[in-house]
């Protein structure tokens, strides 16, 4: 942060003009009430846009007389400090001293104040002219202030009234966390949470009323309703009993009498009717079991043997087959190796294995390098193919992009790639090398130049924007002998100068050798670069300037597509040859391997065709066996499980029809009961039931006797439990409090949803506010703790935990104690603090409200904080103020205590202005 050398007043209450230096860390001012001590102090305050000065006066108080401008002057510096960066450096200032300004001016009957920010001393002929450019807006001078250094906090910290300033120590916990949250808190935030918690406990508190109104009026409606509906369930209980009594149960049991008796009658004729098959079938399925023992036994020897001899002829087949396939092949492969080996030289086996090997390693080789030379010329044909398609050139996509962008605009434009043209083909390369991505620099005119550059930055196109030049000259003589520019024209003029000189200054050689023995820059064939910095590849890819540009990069692909087809061809006669060495030395190996095979092959042979014949014949003996064997098996198995299956399914089928006989019998016998049954009730309900409730359509719309009989009993029940008929007019009751009750409802359900907005408001805002607490609170603790360690002062500060508690939100305090001389640490304001304990106590709070625990400066005015402290206590105050990297301005009265004034290096003494002169008398400056 910058600190203040001097401060110069015009016209400012009392002096018409005034210089008093402060270029000290620390300042005494003094002189009696009245001397204008606080005038002083109010014209820096006012500079430096502090919110209030001092005892709630105004700027405008102190522009007094027939006066039209007033100037408030500060020199500050602005100096590096540890290697970092200038307080002004953001606005340019190199200077290590700059110039802070306000100039009021009377305009109109109204005072206008205007800032300003200027490089070194400024003097004041010069601010009394300053232009509408060297002026800054009130905001834009506080944010400017705050970029150097100076910020809010401390703009806060020096609006505080004075007196109050070393008096911290003396708040309670409560009033320190609030001055805190005043000085640092985001105010935005902290009045939106306490508007939103005003609003939401009105709202809360608005709709608890409404809540115990509208439950009282549903206390009245349930009440009412309770005895409207007692009144109407009797009736309704009583209609539906006597109903039940006299009508629907009768009808309900001569319907249910009616349907059982017919469908007893038919079930009878049923029973009767399948009695008679049901005993012969019993009487032939018992017979058959009776026999089936016998037949089952015989049938399951028949199986095992069948089994036996199945397996038997499996074995005998499987040996002699194996036999036959074992002789074979070997009469087969002694064959082949007499026939092979006739005639046939014996030679070494090893080294013709070593020589198939080398063959196989070679062929392999060759496949790879076939394999990568096909695949660059698909990449060649395409290429090509893309050219042949072309009609004119095809930049890159960014190009082609951003030039769709300067025609959509109207703007007119050249690519520096269409503007030169190669004249030797040979040079192409290496040219075009050289240029690179300047290639696509765009030259546009002038008038253009800001929009164009602009629709670049949004495009974020990576060429330069260039000014066109129609007037400049088309060519330019090279300067060097063999340079690019040798081989360049260019189709118009306004080519860049730095382009040409770039081509005019670099050498174009045939070889690497050439170019490192030039101390120019050189550029070979082949679009190796080399300077002083030594040499590097730049060749590019594709050729884009002038007219052979895409003509010389068919060519090249052309050429590059044949050289590698030729050696295509080449790896293909190879290969061929490999293949063909390969084979025949793979058959002389195998021939060697027979010739050791083959020498007594003849006997054997003999002796095996002999064996195969008697083989052969003793299989196809043993196979059919086996087939005879297996069909055999297959059909006696089939036999038996289709007989178990038939016995056990007729074992079923007996029980299941004997036990059928024996309901048929039951259930007829019970049936013919209850037709008796059935006919004397019928009989009964006819007597006592009008005819037309008895015929058919009428008891279809009748309930089953099962329904109506629980019914019928708790109807009964129900009524029973009234013992005397309710009063017929509670329906009326009733209805009236269910009106009222309805309106309260509405009124409170449109106050809940309120509520709920006010809720949702509240806890966002609380959410936000805690953040910015917390935050404050870490940070000033922190600043605490760096200041009370510089004092040389034991510090405790307790962080209050506002996640969990909600009510201790609105009565969170901040708990600083201070322990002084090695004793044990007591809340500030304690009374085992000491006069200049409290003073030092209260500079640490305060100066923690706008430092960084004094490691990054400060400005602060303190007012009378030697009162009443003896000559130690004066001595440890000033100690720790310097001690710090603050600027203090210190206030005292006159006194003939010397040694407060033994903390400043600089005193301004004021005087009172004299009753008969115009002007205050310019303060007297004393050094030490």
């Amino acid at each position: 942060m910058f600190e203040f050398k001097y401060v110069e007043l015009m016209n400012w209450a009392y002096w018409p003009t005034v210089k008093m230096p402060l270029d000290q860390r620390t300042m005494m001012i003094t002189g009696p009430n009245g001397s204008g001590k606080t005038t002083f102090l109010d014209a820096i305050k006012t500079l430096l846009r502090a919110p209030r000065l001092s005892s709630g006066r105004r700027f405008t108080d102190y522009l007094v007389g027939n006066v039209g401008t007033a100037v408030v002057k500060a020199v500050v510096t602005n100096e590096a400090s540890n290697g970092d960066f200038r307080p002004f450096e953001f606005r340019g200032f190199s200077s290590d001293l700059t110039t802070l300004a306000l100039v009021m001016q009377k305009k109109s009957g109204r005072w206008e104040k205007r800032f300003a920010m200027l490089d070194g001393d400024v003097p004041f002929e010069h601010l009394k002219t300053l232009q509408g450019s060297d002026l800054i807006t009130p905001s834009g001078y506080s944010h400017e202030l705050n970029q150097a250094g100076f910020t809010s906090t401390l703009t806060k910290v020096l609006a505080l009234e004075q007196g109050q300033t070393d008096q911290l120590c003396n708040r309670s916990a409560k009033e320190l966390l609030d001055l805190l949250l005043d000085v640092h808190g985001d105010k935005e935030i902290i009045d939106r949470y306490k508007s939103a918690r005003e609003n939401y406990q009105a709202a809360s508190m608005e709709l608890g009323q409404l809540g115990a109104r509208l439950a009282e009026e549903q206390a009245k409606l349930l009440t009412a309703q309770k005895s409207a509906d007692e009144y109407r369930r009797f009736e309704k209980l009583k209609g539906e009993l006597r109903d039940l009594e006299e009508v629907q149960i009768p009808q309900a049991e001569y319907k249910t009498a009616g349907s059982q008796f017919g469908e007893l009658k038919l079930a009878i004729e049923e029973h009767n009717t399948r009695l008679s098959p049901l005993d012969r079938e019993i009487i032939e399925i018992q017979t058959k079991l009776d026999n089936a023992e016998t037949e089952l036994e015989r049938r399951k020897s028949e199986v095992l043997t069948a089994r036996d001899t199945k397996e038997e002829m499996d074995k005998n087949e499987r040996e002699h087959d194996i036999l036959l396939a074992r002789l074979m092949a070997e009469r087969q492969q002694l064959t082949e190796i007499t026939a092979t080996v006739k005639g046939a030289k014996s030679e070494p086996v090893e080294p013709l294995r070593a020589e198939r090997e080398g063959i196989r390693r070679a062929f392999l080789k060759l496949e790879l390098e076939g394999d990568e030379l096909n695949h660059k010329c698909e990449d060649f044909n395409s290429e090509l193919a893309d050219s042949d398609q072309r009609e004119r050139k095809i930049y890159p996509s960014y190009v082609a992009d951003f030039i769709q962008v300067l025609k959509a605009e109207k703007i007119d434009f050249r690519l520096l790639c269409d503007l030169v043209e190669i004249s030797d083909l040979e040079w192409q390369l290496a040219i075009e090398s050289l240029l690179g991505r300047e290639r696509f620099c765009i030259l546009v005119e002038p008038k253009n130049q800001l929009k164009a550059r602009q629709l670049a930055e949004k495009s974020r196109y990576r060429g330069y924007i260039v000014e066109w030049d129609r007037n400049a000259e088309v060519t330019r003589q090279p300067r060097y002998e063999n340079s690019a520019l040798q081989y360049i024209e260019f189709s118009e003029a306004g080519v860049p100068v730095w382009v040409v000189d770039v081509l005019d200054h670099t050498r174009l050689v045939g070889t690497v050798k050439e170019g490192s023995d030039l101390d120019d820059v050189s550029v070979t064939h082949k679009g190796y670069r080399q300077d002083k910095r030594g040499g590097i590849s730049i060749a590019v890819d594709h050729f884009y300037c002038g007219s052979l540009g895409q003509s010389s990069q068919k060519k090249y692909l052309e050429e590059a597509l044949a050289e590698a087809q030729k050696r295509l061809g080449q790896i293909k006669k190879e290969k061929a040859k490999h293949d063909k060495n390969e084979e025949k030395i793979s058959d002389r190996i195998n021939v060697q391997e027979m010739i050791l095979q083959a020498s007594d092959a003849d006997a054997r042979t003999q002796m095996l065709s002999e064996q195969i014949t008697m083989t052969n014949k003793k299989h196809h003996e043993s196979l059919a066996l086996k087939r005879s064997a297996e069909q055999k098996l297959l059909d006696v198995l089939e036999e038996l499980n289709n007989f178990e299956r038939d016995c056990t399914e007729q074992g079923k089928w007996l029980v299941e029809k004997r036990s059928s006989r024996s309901e048929h019998l039951s259930e007829i016998e019970e049936q013919q009961r209850l037709v008796a049954q059935l006919t004397k009730q019928r009989q009964k309900i006819e007597k006592r039931l009008d005819d037309a409730l008895l015929t058919d359509k009428a008891l279809e719309e009748v309930a089953d006797i099962d329904e109506l009989t629980p019914r019928y009993y708790a109807v009964q029940s129900l009524l029973e439990e009234f013992g005397e008929a309710p009063d017929a007019t509670l329906v009326d009751v009733y209805d009236h409090y269910k009106t009222q009750y309805e309106h309260q409802r509405t009124v409170y359900s449109d106050h809940e949803s309120g509520l709920r907005n006010w809720e949702n408001e509240f806890l966002q805002a609380r959410d936000k506010y805690l953040v910015v607490v917390d935050h404050t609170i870490r940070e000033y603790r922190k600043n605490v703790l760096s200041l009370a360690e510089i004092a040389g002062v034991s510090t405790e500060v307790v962080v209050p935990n506002l996640e969990d508690d909600k009510a201790g939100l609105e009565n969170a305090e901040l708990v600083v104690r201070f322990g002084f001389d090695g004793k044990r640490a007591a809340e500030i304001g304690g009374v085992g603090h000491s006069g200049g304990q409290r003073v030092v106590s209260s500079l640490i709070l305060l100066m923690s409200l706008a430092t960084s625990g004094g490691q990054r400066g400060g400005f602060f005015i303190i007012d009378e904080p030697f009162a009443h402290l003896s000559i130690e206590r004066i001595d440890d105050v000033s100690r720790f103020l310097n001690q710090t990297e603050c600027q203090f301005i210190l206030t005292s009265p006159t006194t003939h205590n010397v040694n407060v004034f033994s903390a400043a290096r600089l005193q301004l003494n004021f005087r009172i202005k004299r009753q008969n002169e115009d002007f205050a008398p310019i303060p007297t400056v004393i050094r030490r």
